[in-house]
């Protein structure tokens, strides 16, 4: 049970960094493509 509650515990540490980074990288994709069709 104890091997278990760490094993997820290191899953969602693991993942939420890791998905936080994704919707960085999305946000700023966004913010790129917006100027772009602005400047263009």
């Amino acid at each position: 049970m104890l091997l278990w509650l760490l094993d997820c515990n290191f899953l969602f540490y693991f993942i939420l960094p890791f998905s936080f980074f994704l919707g960085v990288v999305a946000l700023l994709n966004c913010l790129v493509l917006n100027e772009r069709s602005v400047t263009v």
